[in-house]
């Protein structure tokens, strides 16, 4: 069972890479939210039908979760 208090901890006195960042973000993810069925829902896809919006037919595929990790820089203050 997940625990609904669990928080994601990356430490603020460390220096992460992207990748490690990204590993930090998948273990929390497998550990609270998908367990055994980490792969099934980020890597397989698991099983889905879709309603088509303007049909009257279900769609057929698989829902698959994606992590992306994306840096925003500032904009620099144009008024310095």
């Amino acid at each position: 069972m997940t625990d609904p208090e669990a928080t994601l901890h990356a430490r603020s006195d460390k220096t992460y890479t992207t990748h490690d960042f990204m590993e930090v973000i998948a273990g929390f993810l497998r550990s609270y939210l998908f367990g055994n069925s980490f792969d099934l829902w980020t890597k397989t896809g698991a099983r889905c039908n879709l309603l088509k919006v303007g049909s009257s037919g279900w769609a057929q595929g698989k829902i698959r979760v994606r992590i992306i990790l994306e840096f925003a820089p500032d904009e620099p203050n144009d008024e310095t």
